[in-house]
């Protein structure tokens, strides 16, 4: 059961797990919002959670996410489904509502807990302790995670299981040629083009990447030109718009403040050449993959979700987090010509191929079925 879907680009990454779970011998059934296809070998999706997302009232929509739910839950008892499995971002009271309502049913409950926290302020906690201690298996994606689950919310260490999150390789198709992308959006040939991709939220620090560009510019790096594309999700959306008009103006960043499809993303990805993620907080990162799959050269703070997949001088760039002098020293490293880039993104393309290979994360993902079947709950 995972209601973002489309809304949030998580379609790709269901589809992918969905086939890698069906040909690792797992029947599924996926419950979401908006998607493609409508299903796949060995996976059947229901679209039940339409219109939980958008401008409607809450209270609407939140009547509009149960009705769903319960949709879904009658199908699982219908199909004699024995597990759920949630993928959270956020956990509130209608995601805990879910867990509770699967064990009444007497299903065994496995979470992925995306983000752990949703990075939200005032998130409550103690909705999370109580909401794992009802999951026969929890999945973290990186080992940063599985320390937060462990440490910090108290799940027991017996039921968290890394699976890698899974590459993006095969979401795009073919890119443009460069100059053809690059004539699109308004870019030169000659600009050396950093992308800023996804949500923006306040922990993923835009402005520290605007302050150091204007920086670099200003120590000799002309040719440095900020392309940014994604929606707002917590940020303070007018005042990062006016902070990129006051350091750098129009001539030097571009913002393209919603969410972009998938069938624009090829444009946004050849026209770059280097993706940066100046994050002061995350557990993993779908941009980083997403980038890496693509061959896009990546440049990210040293934060411990981000090093789990990145490492300086093999598989990208990284800076010190929230220092937006060294970030700048990057920068001008980079304008200088300093780093051999497409050698980076060739080594991070093989990484990704292997490591976060979806038929590893399939048969994983199986595993820990099997051990939450077995096991139930402690």
């Amino acid at each position: 059961m995972e209601p973002v879907g489309s809304h949030g680009g998580m379609d790709f990454y269901d589809h992918a797990l969905c086939a890698a779970l069906a040909a690792a011998g797992t029947k599924t059934l996926l419950f979401t919002s908006s998607t493609y296809p409508a299903s796949g070998p060995g996976h059947e999706t229901q679209e039940v959670y339409r219109g939980v997302f958008g401008p409607d009232p809450k209270w609407r929509r939140a009547l509009r996410f149960a009705a769903a739910s319960l949709q879904a839950f009658a199908t699982c008892k219908r199909r004699g489904v024995q597990l759920v499995h949630f993928h959270f971002f956020h956990v509130g009271p209608l995601e805990y509502a879910n867990v509770l309502l699967a064990r009444l049913l007497g299903l065994s409950v496995v979470v992925t807990a995306h983000d752990v926290g949703s990075f939200r302020a005032g998130e409550n906690v103690s909705i999370l302790r109580r909401l794992y201690r009802h999951c026969a298996a929890v999945i973290a994606h990186s080992r940063t995670a599985r320390a937060t689950l462990e440490h910090k919310l108290g799940v027991d260490a017996s039921r968290i299981h890394v699976v890698p999150h899974g590459n993006y390789v095969g979401l795009l198709a073919a890119l443009p040629a460069k100059q053809a992308a690059r004539a699109s959006l308004g870019l030169h040939a000659d600009d050396l083009v950093l992308l800023f991709f996804g949500q923006c939220k306040k922990v993923k620090r835009l402005d520290l990447l605007i302050h150091a560009v204007a920086q670099a510019r200003t120590r000799g790096a002309g040719r440095l030109k900020l392309l940014v594309a994604g929606s707002m999700a917590d940020a303070d959306g007018p005042a990062l718009a006016a902070l990129m008009q006051q350091l750098l103006g129009p001539d030097v960043v571009q913002h393209h403040a919603r969410y972009i499809p998938n069938e624009e993303l090829p444009r946004f990805f050849a026209a770059a050449d280097l993706a940066v993620l100046p994050y002061d907080h995350i557990y993993q990162s779908g941009v980083v993959l997403l980038a890496m799959s693509h061959r896009l050269p990546v440049l990210t703070s040293d934060i411990d979700g981000m090093v789990e997949v990145v490492t300086h001088g093999s598989t990208g760039l990284t800076f010190r987090a929230g220092d937006a002098g060294d970030l700048t020293d990057r920068l001008l490293e980079l304008a200088r010509g300093d780093w051999p880039l497409q050698t980076l993104a060739e080594a991070a393309y093989a990484q990704v191929s292997v490591r976060h290979a979806w038929q590893r994360c399939g048969e994983d993902t199986v595993a820990v079925y099997r051990a939450a079947l077995r096991n139930g709950m402690v």
